[in-house]
């Protein structure tokens, strides 16, 4: 998106993804004062959060694919 309303979004993408960043990066600095059932359950926490992140970018890639595809024909 060029315009003022899509950089917008993409800036708040941005600065959510860096807030749960800096969130994670400060929970998980503490993890290891936790019992090992809770930091395994906290590992597999982010495991799904990697595996999430993962699976949209892959699927704005497809998107974006796609309507290039169709912006060629």
């Amino acid at each position: 998106m060029a315009d003022d309303e899509g950089f917008h979004l993409v800036r708040e993408l941005a600065a959510d993804c860096i807030e749960m960043l800096v969130n994670v990066g400060i929970i998980d600095s503490i993890s290891d004062r936790w019992p090992p059932e809770v930091q395994d359950n906290w590992r597999q926490k982010i495991e799904q959060l990697r595996d999430n992140v993962n699976s949209t970018t892959a699927e704005v890639q497809e998107f974006a694919s796609t309507w290039d595809d169709q912006a060629a024909s």
